[in-house]
């Protein structure tokens, strides 16, 4: 539920939905029309109202203004509520509720990457492939496929030697064909007897009424991975217009979007690490030097590079 206009409203509304026979609920702290550029922040102070005022035995969830790991325990403080929910937070960040003991395990199953500047973060494959395993347990009701280990560059495979982005970019249009050529039609006693025996059959449209799924599991997939993998769908567009003629339910088409996350994945690991390998040849290059003559060079050139990154940086 969210919150209505007063809090007086608000608790009316959660009291019907207690007599109705609900035993938990999760409250968004903002009202209705708060979406979109109206969204605003969540008034915690309601839900706050909510939890002195109902039963104690009544299990209340906050949900709003949850974008980090550090809103949760602020949360929790000041609605005085039993859990937390996030939405767009989550989709963001989908190790929002890991915290730092999370992260470290995750950094031991190589599913959280930390990149050569020191900063970190979730592996779209390695979220993606959580993600679809979440839809098969608990949607298909049904074991996952087996998957093999997620890439690290110590795996045992011939890509890692060099990355080879040529099956990362979208798959190049046919080239045209040749214009069939119009063969004036037959007389009827020189065509076949069968031709004339039956008539032409109709091209008809595929029945996907019956194949549409009404889960609304299913039907939120698509938006919630556009927004989990906006930062890779922006730069392989392949990805995206997959992404997009993908239909509600078909897990099929969802596999094969997670076989191109990992590819690229690998691929950008790969380049990452053939970067690492220059810098550290590049710091071996220099540490071997005498260090002496770049001192002296680095003296005299001092004055000039300075007054050069003045004129540089000078304001207008």
């Amino acid at each position: 539920m969210r919150i209505l206009d007063t809090k007086e409203d608000t608790l009316r509304y959660a009291k019907l939905l207690l007599d109705a026979g609900a035993s938990w609920i999760a409250v968004h702290g903002r009202r209705r029309e708060q979406k979109g550029h109206e969204t605003g922040l969540a008034d915690w102070s309601i839900i706050r109202y909510l939890r002195k005022n109902l039963p104690k035995e009544t299990v209340i969830l906050a949900n709003g203004n949850i974008l980090g790991y550090e809103d949760l325990d602020q949360c929790l403080q000041k609605t005085g509520a039993d859990g937390v929910m996030s939405a767009e937070g989550n989709l963001c960040d989908p190790g929002i509720f890991a915290g730092e003991e999370g992260r470290r395990e995750g950094e031991k199953r190589g599913e959280y990457w930390i990149g050569n500047d020191g900063r970190g973060g979730w592996r779209m494959d390695a979220v993606l492939r959580r993600y679809l395993d979440i839809l098969y347990r608990f949607v298909s009701e049904k074991e996952p496929p087996i998957r093999t280990p997620l890439f690290t560059p110590n795996s045992k495979t011939e890509d890692n030697i060099q990355p080879d982005t040529s099956s990362l970019t979208e798959p190049t249009a046919p080239s045209p064909q040749p214009a069939p050529i119009n063969t004036p039609p037959l007389p009827a006693n020189d065509r076949p007897a069968d031709q004339d025996a039956q008539p032409p059959t109709k091209k008809r449209k595929p029945n996907r009424q019956n194949t549409r799924t009404t889960s609304p599991n299913l039907l939120a997939v698509q938006a919630h991975l556009f927004h989990l993998l906006s930062p890779l769908v922006s730069k392989h567009t392949y990805i995206r217009d997959k992404l997009a003629r993908a239909r509600p339910g078909d897990m099929e088409m969802y596999e094969q979007i997670l076989s191109d996350v990992e590819d690229v994945t690998r691929q950008g690991i790969l380049e990452l690490e053939l970067e690492k390998e220059k810098m550290k040849e590049q710091l071996d290059g220099v540490e071997g030097g005498d260090g002496k003559a770049d001192v002296g060079n680095q003296e005299e050139d001092e004055g000039e590079s300075s007054a050069k990154a003045v004129e540089r940086c000078r304001r207008p």
